[in-house]
């Protein structure tokens, strides 16, 4: 439980640098019934937000997923050596899930809607 009081699922060990998007990726390994419990979860929806932080420049491919997604660069540095992004609106599950194959590229996340 956090301090805010919002229940936190176990994380696999290829997320545990994410304690949020971490959580997300874990319960659609796990199945729909663990992604319906997750805080910020409404229907197919993810309400949270998300920021992140890359451990190094970001490839093409992955720049175009996270624009794709609806982050935005969270610093004034150019997208191409961006490694802050911010997703402040609510997303479908399956556009976040994009970032699932990038998730070891990112050093770590938090929420930008949590309360």
């Amino acid at each position: 439980m956090t301090d805010i009081g919002r229940t936190v699922y176990p994380i696999s060990e290829m997320y545990k640098q994410l304690p949020h998007l971490g959580q997300l990726f874990t319960a659609v390994d796990c199945g729909e019934e663990r992604v319906k419990q997750l805080s910020g979860v409404k229907g197919n929806e993810y309400t949270l937000g998300a920021r992140i932080a890359l451990k190094d420049i970001p490839s093409a491919e992955l720049i175009k997923v996270l624009k794709e997604i609806g982050f935005d660069c969270s610093t004034k540095s150019d997208e191409v050596s961006c490694q802050e992004w911010t997703l402040t609106e609510s997303v479908t599950i399956q556009q976040l899930l994009k970032l699932k194959p990038f998730s070891s590229a990112i050093g770590r996340d938090d929420c930008v809607n949590c309360g």
